[in-house]
């Protein structure tokens, strides 16, 4: 023959009209979702008026109505080492399951006040929230060239001093107009819209991320991103070679090609007096 299965003491006590309960402090926790719960009141060990042994707490709360569910009590019915008070004859406390009064270790004083203790919520916090720093969205990636046969016009020409010196002194002032130009050691780059038709060390596409021409950025990212992402300012110039090198050329080393600009950087120190010769400019590298 079976035996029926144990019962908790308290679970086969009649809990109507409970409305006081003593616990230990941590247990608090079991009544975290009546936080929101009006008239559940809760003092602690070490407060104004408390009561009861070390690390313990006393709740207070209305009872419900006869017969019906008591969410307080459920709650706390799961807690190890709960007692449950209610109120008797004589205005006494008595602990469910007992006939007696309880006097020493009974309810604090003014417990069945409204104002005694702290409302739940307020006795009751959820654990501060710590902010952890977000992940990364955007995993970085790397800019490489690779072949492109689109046709491009080329807006840029890296070139050597001595090769441009020709072509410059047998083009028109003109022609020399609306030119830009750069120097680094002895390269010159040039910069415009009809470029000087001269054997160069290589030709740009672009505006202001200058491109090998026959080659393309990868991913292939708008002008302004690429600008964004090699981090140019102002009206700064990026160039990239063909090892897919990057070097930017800020906007106050380029100038307007001149004769005398290109004869100095060639060391050649003369004077241009003929009609055409560009005159004006100071001899010597572009700045």
């Amino acid at each position: 023959m079976n035996r029926p299965a144990a019962r908790s003491p308290i679970a086969s006590i009649p809990l109507e009209g409970v409305r006081v309960a003593r616990i230990g402090r941590p247990d608090l926790a079991a009544l975290a979702a009546l936080r929101g719960r009006p008239g559940v009141r809760v003092q602690v060990q070490g407060e104004s008026g408390g009561e009861g042994g070390p690390g313990l707490a006393w709740v207070a709360w209305e009872p419900a109505a006869p017969g019906a569910r008591d969410p307080v009590v459920e709650a706390l019915l799961p807690v190890p080492g709960v007692v449950f008070f209610r109120k008797g004859g004589g205005g006494l406390w008595s602990r469910v399951g007992r006939r007696l009064p309880e006097f020493a270790e009974g309810p604090p004083e003014g417990i069945d006040r409204p104002d005694w203790g702290w409302p739940l919520d307020r006795a009751l916090v959820p654990e501060a929230i710590r902010g952890r720093r977000a992940g990364t969205v955007v995993e970085p990636i790397r800019l490489r060239l690779v072949r492109d046969a689109a046709e491009r016009r080329a807006t840029a020409v890296l070139v050597a001093i001595e090769g441009l010196l020709p072509w410059v002194e047998r083009a028109p002032t003109a022609r020399l107009q609306g030119l830009r130009g750069s120097r680094a050691g002895d390269r010159v780059l040039l910069i415009g819209d009809r470029l000087p038709p001269v054997v160069g060390l290589g030709r740009f596409w672009g505006d202001r991320v200058l491109r090998p021409v026959g080659f393309r950025l990868d991913p292939d990212l708008s002008e302004p991103m690429l600008a964004e992402a090699v981090g140019l300012r102002g009206a700064d110039l990026a160039l990239f070679d063909r090892e897919g090198r990057v070097e930017v050329i800020p906007d106050r080393c380029l100038s307007v090609v001149s004769r005398a600009s290109v004869r100095g950087m060639a060391g050649i120190d003369r004077r241009a007096t003929g009609p055409g010769s560009g005159g004006g400019g100071n001899p010597g590298a572009l700045p």
